[in-house]
Formats: structure tokens, sequence, C-alpha cells
């Protein structure tokens, strides 16, 4: 087609410059005959006398001017269609050249990514690893892929025994671990599979030559396997940061409105809408259990469950207060205004995971309090004190459930929430003992903001503990908040975050 195109472009520009060569033989000027000295000359005063002949040459002079005018004029349109046909051959020959161009680093970095797989693939085969598995596991996680395969196998034969589902919390624990184990084993025979593909090709293209759409299509296939096969190592590389001991548990988010009156209530729930995206991104499954709606607008505060692997590790991050700069449209006079709100976060523990020896929590230093809990449910509700608060006074933290119909239904589920609490702070504290616990609240108000979310007078989300930030605030209130959590959860493993800690 390129080719083509530029013949094309040559053939007309030929054209063009037959037809302004034309146009200059049209436009030379007539000259006249030179005068004979043997004419007779004619008097002044006497006019000349055309003769018919005369008049009738003149006639046919004009018409051929005439003609010659009309011609040139036609011959301008016509260049100047062909000036246009060109500039669009040019055009079209640009754009080629640059898709010929594009493709061609395409091809390039897909190669490039081949023979360096291909290359590594080499060098674990070399050392006397022939396997798959092997091959990926030889640069990046051999230890860890031996040692989830052995548990896997042990977990394996652990639930072949006749009476293992006769403790049915401790099968269920046992099942999930294996699942963890088997998962990582699949993974990492994953990348060894993408690999050996990846040499395989290699091979083919070495026999079928450099050119070709055959190679250009498997290059360009082998290069999207690699790239897929690096990013899941990321994301493997992550979760091996999430190495807490309740970090793959679900957990319970609970974000209250600070500082700010109405504002802070709306602030609130756009908050409350960023964790339900980004849960949703993550495939994790999340449900709004309680909400405490404002008096205009918005919730006073609002707790979302949100369930999947590894749910309370990564969200981990957003525990603290979250500030927002906007010109407020709460405000009359429609100023800046900051407001504040506070996320707080806890595992969900069920009580075969909650042991005395993990957390005994005296009947003296709880205070419960009873209250309606409003909304749909019928008479019940709405009558009768079936919501319930609790709040640890030695350390001043508190929970409330208000999701249940009956009261004991709610304080059994509060008493969970409080001891899931507890057991996030004592892990962050590295205390031993309930006692050593210190009050641990989240304040939401100005000097204790772990990020910013400014909507004006510029936009930009900052992570004060990070300095990692984003000048799209809108995708991030949107639920993309994963490179925050990525960010703080590298920073958690850094020198300056365990000092932070």
């Amino acid at each position: 087609p390129l080719s083509l195109l530029e013949r094309a472009s040559s053939a007309l520009q030929d054209l063009g410059s037959d037809v302004e060569k034309t146009m200059s033989v049209n436009a030379t000027p007539q000259r006249e005959p030179p005068a004979s000295p043997y004419a007779t000359p004619v008097s002044v005063r006497s006019a000349p006398q055309l003769s018919p002949h005369s008049a009738d040459s003149a006639h046919r002079g004009d018409e051929q001017d005439a003609e010659l005018q009309a011609q040139n004029t036609k011959l301008k349109a016509l260049l100047k269609q062909v000036s246009d046909s060109r500039h669009q051959l040019q055009a079209e020959l640009e754009r080629l050249r640059t898709d010929a161009d594009l493709k061609d680093a395409e091809l390039e970095q897909a190669r490039g990514l081949a023979e360096a797989a291909a290359a590594h693939a080499h060098r674990s085969e070399s050392n006397g690893d022939t396997s798959s598995t092997g091959t990926v596991a030889a640069g990046i996680a051999t230890a860890e892929a031996a040692a989830a395969a052995e548990r896997a196998r042990e977990l394996e034969a652990v639930s072949e025994h006749p009476s293992f589902w006769d403790d049915s919390a401790r099968a269920q624990d046992v099942v999930r671990q294996m699942n963890v184990a088997k998962g990582l084993v699949e993974r990492v025979a994953s990348w060894g599979r993408a690999l050996e593909d990846a040499r395989a090709g290699l091979e083919i293209v070495a026999d079928m030559g450099a050119e070709g759409e055959e190679v250009a299509e498997l290059l360009g296939d082998l290069g999207d396997r690699l790239r897929a096969a690096e990013a899941d190592m990321g994301r493997w590389e992550l979760l091996k940061l999430l190495s807490g001991k309740y970090d793959s548990y679900s957990c319970s988010l609970t974000i209250s409105a600070g500082a700010g009156g109405t504002e802070a209530c709306d602030w609130t729930e756009m908050l409350t809408r960023m964790y339900l995206r980004y849960a949703e991104r993550q495939g994790f499954a999340a449900k709004l259990v309680e909400v405490s709606r404002g008096d205009e607008c918005g919730y006073k505060s609002a707790t979302v469950e949100v369930e999947g692997e590894y749910a309370y590790g990564y969200l981990r991050a957003e525990k603290g207060t979250h500030r927002l700069v906007r010109i407020s449209p709460f405000n009359s006079a429609a100023k800046r205004q900051t407001t504040f709100a506070g996320v707080e976060i806890m595992p969900l523990l069920d009580d075969s995971e909650l042991s005395l020896k993990d957390v005994d929590i005296p009947a003296s230093d709880l205070e419960v309090t009873t209250m309606r809990s409003g909304g749909a449910g019928g008479q019940n509700v709405n009558k009768v004190e079936t919501g319930v608060r609790i709040r640890h006074i030695p350390t001043g933290l508190a929970v409330k459930c208000t999701e249940e119909r009956t009261q004991p239904l709610n304080k059994a589920r509060a008493m969970l929430y409080l001891r899931g609490k507890l057991l996030a702070v004592m892990e962050e504290q590295k205390a031993e003992e309930l006692q050593s616990i210190r009050g641990d609240r989240v304040t939401a108000e100005w000097g204790a903001q772990i990020r910013s979310y400014v909507l004006h007078p510029y936009k930009m989300v900052k992570d004060l503990r990070t300095a990692h930030e984003s000048a799209q605030p809108q995708d991030v209130l949107d639920g993309d908040i994963s490179p925050f959590v990525e960010a703080w959860l590298r920073y958690r493993q850094s020198d300056a975050g365990k000092k932070g800690e």
C-alpha cells in the first residue's frame, strides 16, 4: 500500500507540473508582427479603413482569447483538485508510515521480551532445573513454591482422615489454608508455562524466518502472555507484604463524620461510596450494614463489611483521618471549606477464631447502652431498643450494632466487633496483654489527617505518610485507591515505615 500511494502521489505531482506549463503557455501575450518597410504609410488625418477580411480576423482573435481564458479557468480548477488530492495522499502516507513504525516497535518489544524469557529459561535449565515450575521459581519464588507444595500435601493428608469433619471450624480453617497453598503452586506453575511457551515460540520463529504476518502475530501473542505473567508476579510480590496475623481475613470499615457539620456528613457518604467501588474493583463482596443519616444529607456514620481474601490486609492502609478541601455546595457564599472524616477498620473473626487466650474482656470493663435501631424491620426495631453500643472503658474503643432484629443478637455481634478491634490494636501496638493497650481512636480533625483530597483551587490527592499522590481525584473517589494501598504496604516494610510504627 505504501508503494502504490507513493506512485500515485508522484503521478499527481507530474500532472500538476504539466498543468502549470500549459497555463503559462496560454497566458503568454501574442506579439504584433513587425511592420514591413514597404508598407504604405497611413495619413494621420485619415481614418483607417478596415477591410471585411480584417474584421473577421479580429473577431476570431477575440473568440480565441475567450477560449484560452475559459481553458485557463478549467486548468486552475484542475490544478487545485490535483493539489488537494496530493495533500490527502501525503497525509495518508504519513499515517501509514507512523502505523508501520509503531507496529515495528511493538514487534521489537515483543521479540525482546520473548528472547529475554527464553534466555532466562535457558539459564535455569542449564542450572539443572528443567520443570516448568522450577524454571520460574529459580529466579523468583523457589523456596516459597516448594514450601507451599509441601504444605498443601500435608493439609490434603489431614483432610483425608475419617474424623476430619468432626470439628467443622477446624476443618474449614484447614481447607482455607490448603486452598491458599494450592493457589500459590498453581500461580507459579502458570509463570513457568508462560516462559516455556515463549521459548517454544522463538524456536518456531527461527524456523519460519524473521518476516511474515504469522511471525508478527505469534510474537505479539507471546508478548501479551509474558506481560500478563509479569503483572501477576507483581501482585504476588505485593501479597508477600501482607504478612500480618489477620491480613488474610475479611474486615469491617466504620466511617464517621468529623469536623465540618453538614459538609462532613456528605464527605462521609462520599468515602463510603469510594470503598464500595474499591471492593467491587478488587472482586470483594461488600455491603452497607449500618448507617446513621445526617440531618440534611449524607451519613453521620456508616459501617461497611468487606468479605474477601486479604481484605483486611489491603484496607488497613485506610485507617485514619481523611481531609477534603473543596467549594462547599452547602455554603451560600460558595467559599472553600475543609472537612474531615475518620475511618476505622477491624478484622471479621468468628467465635472459633477468638479464644480466651487471645482476648479476655472482663464485664466490669464494658459499658453497654441500648437504643432503637430504626429503619426497616417492622415495629419491633422501631419501638424496642434492639440496637446495642458497647464501650471498652480502659481504652475508650466503642462499637455499635443495629443490623440484627433482637437485642441479644446485636449484643453478641457487637462483642465480636469489639474483640476484633482490640486484637487489631494489639497487633499494631505489639502489645502482649490487653491491659497494655492504649486508646487508639481515630480523631477526625485538623492535624491528624493521613490523606488529603483537594478539589479546589487545584486537583490532587496526596497521602501524607508515603508522599504518593494523584492528579485525578475523581478516579480516586470512584474507587481507584489501589496505588495508594500498594504505596502504603511498601512504605510499611521500609525503614522509614518501621520507625513510624
